[in-house]
């Protein structure tokens, strides 16, 4: 199995549509608008942003420079949001303002980085861990080794099938 994720790796470039639809979830895109702009099933887009581990990695990759890039642009207007703010609370006392930007900055409330898995093999083992461990209680449960047989099969060749993407 560790053969076959260190090919998926190695052979799993994603094409410009898979790009070009990452872009537009960025954008904030429905998958049914995605699909349209692309001349794509509505449900490929989905597959892919379920099922193909390189389309997902990649996703999580860009989100996380997304949110980077913006928390580094907030980051940099904290000086002159505070300035305002200061200026705006002594001349008005406006409660709202001052509880926004402090959600904004994180210091009120919690604002979560995006979070996910980026190295495609990596999800691969995720997923193949979640399968066995559901493979296992299975088999724990029959106590038939032909029934053990079946259901390992299954697990590997459906781990193959998500591994090999689209």
């Amino acid at each position: 199995m560790l053969d076959k994720i260190a090919e998926v790796s190695a052979e799993g470039k994603l094409k410009s549509h898979h790009y070009q639809a990452i872009e537009l979830i960025l954008s904030g895109k429905s998958d049914q608008e995605i699909g349209d702009e692309l001349n794509l099933a509505r449900e490929t887009v989905n597959r892919w942003k379920n099922s193909n581990y390189h389309f997902m990695a990649e996703l999580n990759r860009r989100r996380a420079i997304l949110w980077d890039s913006a928390s580094d642009r907030l980051r940099a207007m904290v000086d002159m949001a505070i300035d305002i703010i200061y200026e705006e609370l002594l001349s008005n006392g406006d409660f709202k303002t001052a509880m926004e930007f402090l959600k904004a900055i994180g210091i009120y409330g919690q604002v979560n980085k995006p979070s996910g898995q980026t190295d495609p093999r990596m999800m691969i083992i995720d997923d193949a861990h979640e399968k066995a461990d559901i493979v296992m209680g299975k088999v724990l449960q029959s106590g038939k080794s032909q029934k053990q047989r079946e259901l390992i099969k299954l697990f590997i060749e459906e781990s193959f099938q998500k591994m090999e993407g689209d």
